[in-house]
């Protein structure tokens, strides 16, 4: 796994391991909550977690941080996301989440704005990618705060069993 450690005065981003996974299930089976952010529409062991994260572990592209905040040192979100392999100058976001009792608190706009910075200096990326459902009106207006500008759509893919009308695919320079 791509190791990102990185801190601000509000919170920091650390590598999740196997101890975290307990509160991480959490979330990913709040689906009500978390699907559009998951991508995952069914609930899921406690081990199916671990291959989901084992997976992402032994991978040199991908990254997978725990989102802390440093008053409390709790474990209040995850960023996940990969660099591209053919384009070292690109990478996507794949997950974002932010427990819901401390959203819209500035969190997920701090984590993003680390993760920048991040890539900006240690980084060849300069492109920043990452999709998301057209249902999930709350995140293109997250996405949009974040200067990211939706360059395709992709219809909803008629032999899925999941309800989603489709993905925006959004773009960000850096």
């Amino acid at each position: 796994m791509y190791s990102l450690n990185i801190k601000s005065s509000k919170l920091y981003l650390r590598d999740l391991d196997i101890s975290d996974l307990d509160h991480v299930l959490k979330w990913f089976n709040d689906i009500d909550s978390f699907k559009f952010a998951t991508g995952v529409y069914e609930p899921m062991t406690l081990n199916e977690m671990k291959g989901y994260f084992l997976k992402n572990h032994f991978s040199q592209k991908d990254f997978c941080s725990g989102i802390f905040s440093i008053g409390s040192g709790k474990l209040i979100g995850m960023l996940k996301g990969q660099f591209t392999y053919n384009y070292e100058d690109t990478a996507w976001i794949n997950t974002v989440i932010i427990e819901p009792e401390v959203q819209r608190k500035g969190y997920g706009t701090e984590a993003i704005n680390l993760l920048i910075g991040y890539l900006k200096e240690n980084t060849k990326v300069k492109k920043l990618y990452l999709s998301v459902s057209e249902e999930n009106i709350i995140g293109k207006l997250f996405w949009r705060k974040q200067n990211f500008s939706v360059i395709m759509r992709i219809n909803k893919d008629s032999t899925s069993k999941y309800k989603h009308q489709g993905i925006s695919i959004m773009y960000r320079q850096i």
